[in-house]
């Protein structure tokens, strides 16, 4: 895995808008009403309380009561995480609010969360929502849209969750939807021994042993984005705009299709860090406290971590590119 763990000491800075210029009136000499307010420029915090004009983001997958190796978490496990957010003074946001003070547009509570779903597995629905219906937590579900409509092309052992269990979440107001793309969640042949995500790699033909083109590429995943959009806009009731890269793989090329699809919050699998006011929408950081191995304890000393973090060294930068080749 070429990903990078977001280092102790500050990166190249990122770009952070600032309050919008004012522009001032020649008669007058005083600042022009604007319809458009300006944008809010609110820098992190750490104390003793927590943080400030942060917000973590967690990642979960599927819900077992007898986890395997993997990214799976029990209910009870899931249970105590969210009665320690709650003791501890932790506010769970929607993925609007998020989405509205990443591009500055609003402020966030002290101590925010942003709970969300990868891939789409029956046991959200079963397990974690009757807690996120308790709590009146909201929540951000990044389902594959393929498995969702065609549940039956879910891999054997897989449980899908069923469209009429989604359309329940989002009708209870709680759950919005993301999504993984169409049929991109996969590995493909990208060499003779190797292989890489599709919305990342370029198939490669064993017949000839070349590669697909740049522009095939384009076209395929391209195809995969538009068909997600037409096939869950129904359901989110919306244009999608967030969308959890597979496997946590991205590159510019990728970033620039996806922009174009009218997906404009994107979120990493692999970057455990804050996210801030200002930042690259293009790439947002999640921290996994889903896995078999976090105790509740475990997954929120991880929070305070990054959020610490991230206030320290406000400027680190992600890398332009992560990309996972698999090989035999």
């Amino acid at each position: 895995r070429t990903a990078a763990t977001p280092p102790a000491s500050t990166g190249a800075a990122a770009a952070r808008p600032g309050a919008a210029a004012s522009r001032t009136h020649p008669a007058a000499g005083r600042p022009a009403p604007s319809s458009t307010p300006p944008l809010l420029h609110l820098p992190p915090s750490w104390g003793p309380s927590g943080y400030r004009n942060e917000v973590v983001v967690l990642m979960y997958h599927a819900f077992r009561l007898h986890p395997t190796p993997g990214d799976d978490i029990t209910p009870a496990d899931f249970a105590a995480q969210l009665a320690l957010f709650r003791q501890d003074g932790y506010h769970v946001i929607t993925l609007a609010r998020f989405e509205a003070f990443v591009s500055g547009r609003a402020s966030v509570p002290p101590n925010a969360l942003l709970l969300t779903f990868d891939n789409g597995y029956a046991s959200m629905y079963h397990y974690a929502y009757p807690l996120l219906l308790r709590y009146h937590y909201p929540a951000t579900l990044f389902p594959i849209a393929r498995w969702l409509v065609h549940p039956q092309t879910a891999p054997p052992g897989i449980h899908p969750l069923t469209l009429p269990d989604a359309r329940a979440m989002v009708a209870s107001g709680l759950v919005s939807i993301g999504t993984q793309g169409w049929n991109v969640h996969r590995g493909i042949a990208s060499g003779p021994n190797s292989s890489e995500a599709a919305d990342i790699g370029r198939a490669y033909n064993a017949a000839t042993g070349g590669r697909e083109s740049l522009n095939a590429y384009d076209q395929r995943v391209a195809a995969d984005l538009s068909h997600a959009q037409r096939a869950l806009t129904p359901l989110a009731r919306a244009p999608l705009q967030a969308f959890a890269y597979p496997f946590g793989d991205y590159r510019p090329r990728l970033i620039r299709l996806l922009h174009a699809a009218g997906f404009h919050y994107l979120f990493a699998a692999t970057l455990g860090w804050a996210n801030l006011q200002g930042q690259s929408a293009s790439v947002l950081f999640r921290l996994n406290v889903g896995s078999y191995r976090e105790t509740p304890a475990d997954a929120l000393s991880a929070i305070r971590t990054v959020a610490q973090d991230t206030a320290l060294h406000p400027t680190w930068t992600p890398p332009a590119r992560v990309i996972e080749v698999w090989h035999p």
